[in-house]
């Protein structure tokens, strides 16, 4: 029970702070999204593809959901990336398949 507390408070963090750091490339007047491809957005993919297939381990999936959307987060701050906006999108869109609600 408190690993799943823990897992949603992440999940909204990551949600609130992708929506803070697409906002504040808004209001300060950067490209909301260059392309591109990164390191961190591919790196945050296959950390998905990984949680996906560790499926029957609840805590290494949600692990790697995590890592996943923090990893692509800090990509798409610190090179705006649309990819890396994209697959933090994924990663969040994943952790609300695999969260505690639906278990």
């Amino acid at each position: 029970m408190r690993a799943a507390t823990i897992y949603r408070v992440l999940v909204a963090a990551q949600t609130i702070a992708l929506a803070l750091v697409a906002l504040e490339r808004v209001a300060s007047h950067r490209p909301r999204a260059v392309p591109g491809f990164s390191p961190f957005a591919i790196a945050s993919i296959a950390l998905v593809i990984i949680a996906i297939l560790a499926r029957r381990n609840i805590l290494a999936t949600w692990t790697c959901l995590q890592l996943a959307g923090a990893v692509a987060l800090i990509g798409y701050f610190a090179t705006g990336e649309l990819l890396c906006f994209i697959a933090s999108i994924i990663a969040l869109t994943v952790m609300h398949v695999f969260s505690p609600n639906r278990s």
